[in-house]
Order: C-alpha cells, then sequence, then structure tokens
C-alpha cells in the first residue's frame, strides 16, 4: 500500500535544503516521522515538497496523489480553524468527512476522510495532521497505524508495554484523555518513569522519551509514587541500558550523555531536572540511581553533605 505525506505552510522549510529559519519560520521535520513509521508498518512511503497556504495549490496535491496510487493521503498542518487551514475544505471537495477532533490531548485537531466519486479515485483515506510534532505522533500511531493495518487486513502495530512507577505527581485535564511521555529507567528491581515535559510543540519529548502513558478523560491526574502502563517506544533491551539521574541540572550530565552513547554498546542517560531537594527525594525514594545536588549549607558553610546527613543518613 502506497502512503503520501504532504507538509504545508507558508512558514514551513524544507529541511533537506538545510536552511535556517527566521523569526516565524519553522523546518519541516513531521514527514520524516510519519515516513520511517509508515515503513516500519511495511508500506511505502515518500514525501513531498512543501504546499504553500492556497486552497487550490493544495487540492492540486492530493489529487496528484490519488492520481499516483496512493491509498493513504496525509497532509501535515492546516487542519485547525485558522483562516489559512484549508484542508478540511479541500478534503469535502474530493469526498466525505469522517472525524473531525478527537478526545485526545495533544493531538485534538486530526482530520479523516474519504475520497468520493467527485475525487476520480473513491474509497482512499485522507488524512489531515496536526501540524504540532507530538500532537502529529498520536495521530500516526493512535489512528493512522491501525487504520492502515485494517486496510491491508493485517493486525495492527502493537507496542510491548510495562508497568512503571512515576516520580512525581501528573496532573491532568478531566474530560480529555491525555498522552504523557515518559523518561523511564530501571532502578533496583522496577521500572521508574519521570514525565517529560508536555506539549504538542516539545520535539524534543520524542527523542527522549523511552515510553508513553494515557491518563483517561475520567481522571484529574496520576500521583507521585503509583503505578502506570506505559507503551514502550524503545524495546525491552533498550530499556535495561538506561541510567536514570533525578535532581539538579550540570552540564557534565551532557557530556556524560554523549559519552555513554558512543559506547560500542550504547548506554542512554535520562535525566529529569526537579532541583538538588528534589533528586534527593528520588534517592530516597528509591526512584533514581543518582542526583545531581548544588546547595549550600551556611551554618556549616559546607556543600551537600549536611543535607545528605539530614535526609539521607544512611548514605554518608
Amino acid at each position: 500500500m502506497e502512503a503520501r505525506f504532504i507538509p504545508t505552510g507558508d512558514e514551513v522549510l524544507d529541511f533537506s535544503q538545510r536552511p535556517e529559519p527566521a523569526p516565524g519560520q519553522v523546518i519541516e521535520s513531521n514527514s520524516q516521522v510519519f515516513v520511517s513509521l509508515a515503513r516500519q508498518w511495511g508500506m511505502e512511503a515518500e514525501s513531498v515538497p512543501v504546499v504553500p497556504d492556497d486552497r487550490e495549490a493544495l487540492k492540486e496535491a492530493v489529487t496528484d496523489a490519488l492520481a499516483e496510487g496512493c491509498q493513504i493521503v496525509v497532509v501535515g498542518a492546516g487542519s485547525s480553524a485558522g483562516s489559512k487551514d484549508f484542508t478540511r475544505a479541500v478534503f469535502e471537495e474530493l469526498g466525505e468527512i469522517l472525524v473531525h477532533g478527537i478526545n485526545v490531548m495533544p493531538g485534538k485537531p486530526t482530520l479523516l476522510a474519504i475520497s468520493g466519486k467527485d475525487s476520480g479515485y473513491p474509497g482512499r483515506l485522507l488524512v489531515g495532521a496536526p501540524g504540532y510534532p507530538v500532537s502529529a505522533a498520536v495521530c500516526y500511531e493512535e489512528l493512522l497505524g491501525p487504520l492502515a493495518a485494517w486496510m491491508e487486513r493485517r493486525p495492527a502495530p502493537r507496542r510491548p508495554e510495562a508497568q512503571a512507577i512515576l516520580t512525581r505527581k501528573v496532573p491532568s485535564k478531566p474530560g480529555m484523555e491525555e498522552a504523557v511521555r515518559l523518561a523511564m529507567g530501571r532502578v533496583d528491581d522496577r521500572i521508574v518513569a519521570t514525565p517529560l515535559g508536555r506539549g504538542a510543540g516539545m520535539i524534543t519529548t520524542l527523542t527522549k522519551a523511552q515510553g508513553v502513558t494515557y491518563i483517561p478523560a475520567s481522571r484529574e491526574g496520576v500521583e507521585a509514587g503509583q503505578s502506570v502502563t506505559a507503551r514502550l517506544l524503545v524495546s525491552p533491551e533498550e530499556l535495561e541500558r538506561v541510567l536514570v539521574h533525578v535532581g539538579s541540572h550540570d552540564n557534565i550530565l551532557d557530556l556524560l550523555a554523549d559519552q555513554l552513547m558512543g559506547m560500542p554498546e550504547p548506554w542512554r542517560l535520562v535525566s529529569a531536572h526537579v532541583g538538588s531537594m528534589g533528586g534527593i527525594n528520588a534517592l530516597k525514594a528509591g526512584s533514581a540511581l543518582f542526583a545531581g545536588c548544588h546547595l549550600f549549607d551556611p551554618d556549616s558553610g559546607d556543600f551537600n553533605f549536611p543535607f545528605l546527613e539530614k535526609y539521607l543518613p544512611a548514605w554518608t
């Protein structure tokens, strides 16, 4: 089955030209995430150059993809309700809207349609993927992957799962299911998970996360220390090669992470920067292998050790 990704937006730059974005511009990357995932699913996938914010230009690009045999056409961005968001209008011209908006955050603006007779190529799946990268990833993995599998009459792709203990509380807005990406690793006999920064545009969470958990719409969050089911974004074997740091940040952590990844058998350092006391509390709770600490005690004039003696006496 063939699929094509059509990036859109006047502010979007073609990554292959190695551009330097000016204020208000962004380098296009969602196509590469989609193409990589689609090929993992066994599909023939490609992307085309960025299409400007022009309704007729977008209609032409979608029609060309259908004419060239694509059973799935994904339009990147343009599925919200802005003045330059033409994806829904084009899909309505070419077929029937099935879904516009899902009750998941990030990923809410996702748009699904099916091409009709007027397009000349009925029965093809049309997808309006959100422009923000984390939203787009949710669209691909939660909707597009299973739909593509159904179209090919094969089992839907499934990721392995693991139970993980949260290192800190995760509040969530009730009424909306929320995908939370996690930095995960083993500490002693359990897997711990630190929630990464949330937001549809936080692209670094796509590379730093080892797993993702979904907080149901009926809940207001999950407390620290509770167990959650996480879908693994890495293999179980890779998860065993993760060093978990929680605490104050230091530049040496970045240098250490680079060195670990350069080893013959790479190891990954995951780090949650929650401050020095957060690191001490993580060690006390058994939710980190090591912690960064930069604390000054004015009474003794010493750094760190007075706090370790107070909060972690068994360590001193």
